[in-house]
């Protein structure tokens, strides 16, 4: 054999090994492209475009959040759209120095955000000091408020005058109307502070807990009826328990039931049951004083998981795991030290949850991977000495993709700041956050809905559509909101069917273009269930049979279809006729006698005209015996190529109704038996999707007397055997 120049084996070898590695690096980059979280639910357009990695550089937006002067002492600040134009806005009841106290700050105070990082302060009432939450709580499309305050000496009666309070708004952020009878009737006498909302009884409304500062008065939960009116329903005694001014509500066990997540020195996570029991479930967790609680599903696995200062001792991060009922510790990278307040939010926008840790007047992002691994970037620093107020992170206050940092801490008096991680958006993006897959929601509850938009500065304002599948990726989508701010949260009374592959898909839209996320894994819903059965075919002018049924609620149900072409019933199971050919979206919606909805939806695929199939061929015996089952098969083909129903009639008052649908050409087999001998014609059609019917095809087939009496078995053998013989009798006896 010829050998080549050992120079030229060693150029042939270089080549192959730099196409090797060429090759391995594009499939590497490939598969992280694939991989990526920023690739996670995308349609088209960039679904949540990849962040470049870099320490991240955190900037001041706060303009504005110098008025009015603060004083001292903690609050619980809160972030959301309270005006209806897609800017996050901060609501505070106030530091030490409300109302009045050194200061000009007093009652609500709400600074609407521009989303530029410019603010503009709206003050109402003559109370405060404490914590305050938001949520739409009689449920009419305006963002209303609840507190909890340590001082109820307002004298104005529902308006600052019990330590829990609420009141609706009209959409501007600043006009308030008290909605607050029965709250503060707990046996709270001082101290209230931290609060939330949640639906802790799952039926369609928001019902308020509240935590206390310091000692003395626990924790206690109120329901709201959805007339103005509050029942005291649970608490914790707080004799013994001292508390922080942070609580959270989540669902830390996946089952659809909301519960507590409390800064307390003992008592920490209090799992809800749907009817305002609570129970702790905190096996694994640390002891000692919990500081700026926090919960969110950082590995996601549809639980919520817990971020906290533990005393001195730095942050600890914990994740639920139901197989256990334990918590996990997942706090590797988080300092050990030190005492801090800790937040969860996703800084640097790449899909993941981030922990911001603040030990004054430092404050620190932890960049998050989904298991538990933390790495530091990026810092802030507040005037000194920069003791803690409150710390919160609860949404993108500028539109870039990112949430944002609202902090609180004391320099002479309390200075209020917002820090965003920002990078101007050069493409529309979006990612759902919530749900993202593994939660449980129930039918007839408030939840969340969140998402994080990029939208370039030049396109402008944005606005969102808001859809859900029970039916995964695949569809159909039903809509939940159209043309909604883009706040990034959408409060959503749930009024689907119970499904294991639900997904969320946002699509947002501004002047020049549009983008569409969906949720990267399948959540529930679970509940009672309406089906609407289907899909439908039919043709123009010919009546569709529409056939409804719930199952798993509280009877009765009142049934009402919207069928897509304007018209609806309240029918259970309506005929409808269309006029035009099209596909049309169906839905069922299905009340109980709990007020619970359910919904299912389904097609009705409409043609113009349809060409009949043919008349099918019908085999199987021809004669036999009775009592006995014998198959048959029915086959046709469709000149369309649409798929095929078969109706079988037996000829004895019974049939099989319509079966199927099976693709053109497949055989359809069916079973029967006759109970009395004779002679039957067995029938046969065919009908496609769109309802056009063939002729029948008939089979005759006889049924000679039962083979249960002996001297007809007999006869049979003797039949058998000599197959030519006795005519008459074989004629007699219906063979």
């Amino acid at each position: 054999m010829k050998r080549l120049p050992k120079d030229h084996t060693l150029k042939h070898s270089g080549i192959l090994i730099l196409s090797v590695v060429v090759f391995i690096s594009f499939i590497t980059s490939a598969a992280n492209t694939f991989y990526s979280p920023f690739n996670q639910g995308s349609i088209h357009g960039s679904a949540a475009a990849s962040h470049a990695s870099r320490d991240l550089v955190l900037i001041s937006k706060s303009v504005g959040l110098e008025t009015p002067t603060l004083e001292s002492g903690h609050t619980a600040l809160n972030v959301a759209d309270m005006n209806n134009d897609g800017n996050p806005d901060i609501i505070s009841v106030g530091d030490h120095g409300n109302p009045y106290v050194n200061t000009q700050e007093h009652g609500i105070m709400v600074w609407l955000n521009n989303g530029n990082g410019t603010w503009d302060v709206h003050q109402n009432g003559d109370f405060g000091y404490g914590g305050i939450a938001a949520g739409d709580i009689n449920n009419d499309g305006y963002m209303d408020v609840a507190w909890g305050i340590h001082h109820d000496y307002s004298g104005v009666p529902g308006w600052g005058d019990t330590l829990e309070g609420a009141a609706l708004g009209d959409g501007t952020g600043y006009n308030w109307i008290p909605y607050a009878t029965g709250l503060g009737t707990g046996g709270e006498w001082w101290g209230m502070f931290a609060t939330d909302l949640a639906d802790f009884d799952c039926n369609g409304l928001l019902d308020l807990v509240s935590q206390s500062f310091g000692m003395g008065q626990g924790i206690h939960v109120y329901k709201n009826h959805g007339d103005g009116n509050w029942s005291h329903i649970w608490s914790v005694d707080g004799s013994t328990l001292f508390s922080e001014n942070n609580l959270e509500v989540g669902d830390a066990n996946a089952d659809g039931y909301p519960d507590i997540f409390a800064s307390t020195n003992t008592e920490y996570v209090y799992f809800g049951n749907g009817s305002f029991g609570f129970t702790q479930h905190q096996n694994g967790l640390p002891t000692g004083q919990y500081t700026g609680i926090d919960c969110r599903d950082i590995n996601n696995d549809g639980c919520d998981d817990i971020v906290f200062g533990l005393g001195s001792s730095g942050i600890r991060c914990y994740t639920y795991d139901k197989s256990t009922d334990s918590w996990v510790s997942a706090s590797n990278g988080l300092p050990t030290t030190g005492t801090y307040y800790a937040q969860l939010g996703d800084i640097n926008g790449d899909g993941f949850v981030d922990i911001v840790g603040y030990a004054g007047p430092q404050g620190y992002v932890y960049l998050g991977d989904g298991n538990g691994n933390w790495v530091q970037s990026g810092s802030w620093t507040m005037p000194s000495p920069g003791d803690y107020s409150d710390l919160v992170v609860n949404g993108d206050i500028d539109h870039d993709g990112r949430e944002d940092i609202v902090i609180q801490a004391k320099s002479g008096t309390n200075q209020l700041r917002a820090y965003s991680a920002w990078v101007e958006p050069t493409e529309l993006t979006a990612r759902v956050t919530l749900p993202h897959g593994g939660e449980t929601y129930r039918a007839g509850s408030i939840r969340f809905i969140k998402w994080l938009a990029a939208v370039p500065p030049s396109q402008g304002p944005a606005t969102v559509d808001i859809q859900l599948s029970l039916n995964g990726v695949s569809g159909p989508w039903e809509t939940i909101a159209q043309g909604v701010p883009n706040s990034g949260c959408y409060q959503w009374l749930v009024d689907a069917s119970g499904s294991k592959h639900c997904r969320v898909k946002v699509t947002v839209s501004t002047g020049s273009d549009s983008v569409s996320a969906i949720s990267p894994s399948d959540f529930t819903i679970t509940g009672y269930h309406a089906d609407a059965h289907g899909p439908y075919y039919g043709l123009i002018d010919q009546p569709v049979q529409f056939t409804g049924s719930a199952e798993g609620g509280t009877s009765p149900y009142t049934f009402h279809w919207t069928f897509g072409d304007g018209t609806s019933s309240d029918e259970q199971n309506p005929v409808h006729t269309y006029t035009t050919a099209g596909n049309y979206t169906v839905k069922l919606t299905v009340t109980d006698a709990d007020s619970i909805v359910a919904s299912d939806t389904t097609w009705a695929f409409i043609q113009g005209s349809s060409n009949p199939p043919s008349t099918p061929v019908i085999s199987g015996p021809s004669k036999g015996k009775i009592n006995v089952k014998y198959t048959f098969f029915a086959n046709a083909t469709d000149p369309d190529g649409d798929d095929l129903y078969y109706w079988f009639d037996w000829g004895d008052g019974n049939n099989t109704g319509w079966l199927g649908p099976i693709n053109s050409g497949s055989v359809m087999n069916a079973n029967h038996s006759w109970s009395n001998k004779g002679t039957y014609i067995i029938k046969a059609k065919a009908k496609d999707i769109n309802g056009a019917e063939s002729d029948w095809a008939t089979h005759a087939v006889t049924m000679p007397y039962s083979n249960n009496v002996p001297i007809q078995r007999f006869l049979e053998k003797i039949f058998e055997r000599f197959p030519q013989a006795f005519p008459l009798l074989r004629h007699l006896m219906g063979y």
